[in-house]
């Protein structure tokens, strides 16, 4: 097991792996889908961090990444970093905290599923009211994209993400194991963490719940 300096140092190294592995996929591989709109698996190097080192470090690598990502080759800039952070978060923590609570794999399997649906339902939301901001277009002129653009781009990303990361975790982690690389967090750092989380999603939650009764709110409760 490994002591608490060489666990901080193997948790610090690990990060760096994975910030690097994400923005090297985004650099290599970026595959046009529609308009401006391109798959690359970023998410899965990101998820993988969450999986391995923790869900609170898997969004310090989305966070870190985003930025690099804005600095050089991002073209949306503070807005891209916005929406490339509230996609990730989305899609990583169901499935980084199930399987922080249950450590089992199937755990991995059911949050996958639960971080695509939240991912693409969040996603919409989120494009309805920033793209238009990014894109220079009338707001009027998005909406008809949101269903036949932004939703199956990011339900197909999710999915394809999701199914590369179940490819790829369970051997990494056999590896991981085997090379004694495998982190295990203190109890205080646990419930750190735990808080940390908490604030986060719940800000997401709040956040985007406020937003989307403001923006729906002519559907949902007419002229009240």
């Amino acid at each position: 097991m490994l002591n608490e300096t060489n666990r901080k140092t193997t948790k610090m190294v690990l990060m760096a792996i994975f910030t690097a592995l994400a923005y090297v996929s985004v650099l290599l591989i970026r595959v046009p889908v529609v308009m401006f709109l391109s798959y690359e698996p970023k998410d899965v190097f990101i998820l993988l961090a969450a999986l391995i080192i923790g869900p609170f470090e898997g969004l310090m690598v989305s966070v870190v990444t985003s930025f690099i990502e804005m600095f050089t080759i991002s073209q949306t800039g503070w807005w891209g970093l916005l929406m490339n952070v509230l996609s990730t978060i989305a899609f990583i923590l169901p499935p980084a905290l199930l399987y922080k609570k249950f450590q089992k794999d199937g755990a991995v399997a059911i949050g996958v599923c639960v971080g695509t649906i939240c991912m693409t339902m969040v996603m919409l939301l989120w494009n309805y009211l920033v793209a238009p901001l990014y894109m220079n277009v009338p707001r009027e002129q998005i909406v008809p994209l949101l269903a036949t653009m932004f939703l199956p781009f990011n339900l197909l990303k999710a999915i394809l993400n999701s199914g590369f990361t179940m490819i790829l975790f369970v051997p990494l982690k056999a590896a991981l194991s085997r090379s004694n690389l495998l982190l295990q967090e203190s109890k205080e750092e646990s419930k750190r963490a735990n808080r940390i989380l908490t604030i986060i999603v719940a800000g997401l939650i709040i956040i985007t719940g406020i937003l989307f009764i403001s923006v729906f709110k002519p559907v949902l409760f007419g002229d009240m």
